[in-house]
């Protein structure tokens, strides 16, 4: 059903009443310049932030750090910390009890050309270090 604030819609046997802003797709890739901005708001609505503390080895001077959406992909499988071999994306946001609007959404940061982070939920195998040693990131759906 649509409302003039938004759509209802189910998930795991729960009714959501999902800002409009909520169901817009992002389809522009942005460049983020981490060294001097810490907090990205991306035209969907969402924010995306770092911290200092996380488990994210952060990029090196030379590298620069683009977030994607999803339907810019042209990878289909990632490999997460914590996981054994690669998992499809697909299967990924599914397992991370993501509702289905939001995936659409989701930042995905690369490093130049290298996808290293699925929002908060992934980390990539080869660009995890130990806890509190690089970056946290954090995603917020709505800004």
């Amino acid at each position: 059903m649509v409302f003039p604030e938004g759509e209802l819609r189910r998930y795991k046997e729960v009714l959501y009443l999902v800002d409009r802003r909520a169901l817009q797709c992002s389809c522009q890739e942005v460049v983020w310049p981490w060294q001097t901005q810490n907090c990205l708001h991306l035209a969907n609505g969402s924010r995306l932030s770092w911290q200092k503390g996380g488990n994210l080895l952060p990029p090196s001077p030379t590298q620069q750090v683009r977030v994607k959406f999803r339907d810019q992909l042209e990878q289909k499988d990632f490999a997460a910390f914590g996981r054994l071999g690669r998992r499809s994306i697909k299967k990924l946001l599914q397992e991370s009890e993501l509702e289905p609007w939001h995936r659409a959404r989701i930042p995905f940061v690369f490093y130049d050309d290298t996808l290293v982070a699925i929002g908060d939920y992934y980390v990539q195998r080869e660009f995890h270090c130990a806890e509190q040693q690089g970056l946290s990131l954090v995603w917020s759906p709505i800004g």
